[in-house]
């Protein structure tokens, strides 16, 4: 789903002072929980909203769709896109405390446990390489992805020189992208929904000879081409809302080695930084 499509909210919207009162009680359950179109049949949504099948599919054609599985495919291809609004469906309330908390727990160590598994042995020492012998580190993200670089750039500022987090607010990317070379490596968090400009960044970037370590969701499809390394982290599940939890972890992991790798000189890097924090009285 790029967003060109109009939604189903958006097409209901657009109709709904004009519905019969049939196919606004449908109207009304698909506006709360836009994706029951991609779990139900027409006829199942027809029996929850308490209407004839007829008067589903006069909506659905109403809402422009030429039959029930067109919008079913969109209200997929939304889910998939990663649109909360269509990750919610009545069956994923929150019930009791225990048990609601631990589902969660168990949806989080799902994400935790398969992306970590994913890991490649190989690979993970290429990417430590690269990020312990750069020149410069970039980090980058939009978004809620912005939070995750940052946190990447928190954990690498510590022990490394020229570590970066872009874009700094009231600037563009290409003062930056204009400076990076062969012997930089820029981490970019990439996941759903990315932004229409990323694909054209990552291009940009690759074209310069700069290496990429990307990390993003099994949805990505024209991204990864672009990067050096893809991580893939899983971030849905069972709840509305993406769990990030699996590339924070990646990158802790990644920051842990790649203190490691670079030895003595990270140790003096983060008592330096320690010692100012002290003379400066910065942290109680």
């Amino acid at each position: 789903m790029t967003g060109k499509m109009p939604s189903i909210e958006g097409r209901i919207h657009q109709h709904y002072a004009s519905l019969p009162t049939a196919e606004r009680k449908l109207a009304d359950l698909l506006l709360g929980f836009p994706g029951d179109v991609a779990a139900y049949s027409a006829t199942e949504l027809s029996h929850l909203a308490g209407v004839s099948k007829a008067a589903a599919t006069r909506l659905f054609q109403r809402l422009g769709f030429k039959n029930f599985d067109e919008a079913r495919r969109l209200a997929r291809d939304a889910r998939n896109w990663g649109a909360p609004l269509y990750m919610q469906t009545p069956a994923r309330r929150v019930t009791d405390f225990d048990t609601d908390r631990t589902t969660y727990l168990d949806d989080e160590t799902s994400a935790l446990t398969n992306t970590l598994n994913a890991l490649r042995e190989e690979e993970v020492e290429q990417i430590v390489a690269a990020l312990s012998s750069a020149k410069r580190l970039w980090m980058m993200g939009f978004r809620y992805n912005h939070v995750i670089a940052a946190y990447a750039h928190w954990q690498f500022t510590q022990f490394r020189p020229d570590t970066h987090l872009i874009p700094v607010s009231g600037q563009t990317l290409g003062e930056y992208t204009s400076d990076m070379g062969k012997n930089d490596v820029v981490v970019i968090a990439g996941f759903r929904r990315r932004t229409k400009g990323l694909l054209d960044v990552m291009k940009l970037i690759s074209a310069q000879g700069t290496n990429i370590l990307y990390l993003t969701d099994s949805t990505a499809q024209k991204t990864p081409r672009f990067a050096t390394w893809t991580i893939f982290c899983q971030v849905s599940g069972d709840f509305m809302f993406d769990s990030y939890s699996s590339p924070i972890s990646v990158l802790r992991y990644l920051s842990l080695q790649t203190f490691t790798a670079i030895g003595k000189n990270a140790r003096t890097h983060l008592e330096k930084i320690e010692r100012h924090h002290e003379k400066l009285s910065e942290l109680a």
